[in-house]
């Protein structure tokens, strides 16, 4: 009777202990899959964090974009030349360089200028908002080629035009008299640098609507100073 005693309390033990290890299993079991949980949550959390930082940064610009033609009251892309169009400039009567209008897209406009036998690429960031050069090469093997689907922007890009420009604007609806004719609406801008020691250099330019530049000036100060105007002339 007591063997039998002694055996169904070892059967008691053994099934409590079988019991408790369940219990541990089912808890361990829990603790492992609750950072999966919470790693997906937290993933979830942070990508529409990620997405809302996103559409912030977008509605910021816009609302930077809207400020800006607000200020100026006017859209710069109504600024811009007609791709295709070739521009002749001249001084004192006299043919000096051609500016011709390669490429387009809804963010830059790509030109090419020929001064003598040197042809430069040009590319513009040209918005409603800022027109800003990124890009400028001499020399290209196809310079009448379209480059706007893949080209890398020089590492300091100038602005023209915009809220943060190198250049100062001087006017933004000027009446300007080229060759080409009388045009009005014309934003003027300036910029005056010391890149010639002890002297000063200002370097200033129209753009008119539909045409993009159409006047450019340059003087220079001192002893040996002088200046130069170059018109627009022919549009073809």
């Amino acid at each position: 009777m007591r063997k039998a005693f002694v055996i169904f309390s070892l059967v008691l033990i053994f099934l409590a202990g079988c019991a408790k290890d369940d219990v541990n299993e089912k808890e361990t079991a829990k603790k492992e899959d609750s950072p999966i949980v919470n790693e997906e949550s937290g993933n979830k959390e942070t990508e529409d964090k990620e997405e809302s930082v996103q559409e912030e940064n977008v509605e910021e610009s816009e609302n930077q974009e809207k400020d800006l033609d607000q200020f100026m009251g006017i859209n710069l892309k109504e600024y811009r030349p007609n791709v295709g169009a070739k521009k002749t400039f001249t001084e004192n009567g006299y043919p000096v360089f051609t500016e011709e209008v390669i490429a387009a897209n809804e963010q830059f406009v790509q030109m090419l200028v020929q001064l003598g036998g040197n042809q430069t690429t040009q590319i513009y960031k040209w918005t409603g908002s800022e027109i800003t050069l990124v890009f400028e090469e001499r020399s290209l093997e196809d310079p009448k080629k379209s480059l706007l689907d893949g080209f890398e922007q020089m590492a300091n890009p100038e602005m023209l035009i915009g809220d943060s420009a190198v250049w100062e604007m001087v006017e933004n609806s000027s009446l300007e008299k080229v060759p080409y004719g009388e045009l009005k609406d014309v934003i003027v801008v300036r910029k005056v640098t010391d890149e010639v020691v002890n002297e000063k250099t200002t370097y200033t330019r129209f753009f008119a609507p539909g045409l993009g530049l159409v006047k450019e000036t340059y003087s220079l100060t001192g002893e040996n100073g002088y200046s130069a105007e170059s018109v627009l002339g022919e549009v073809k």
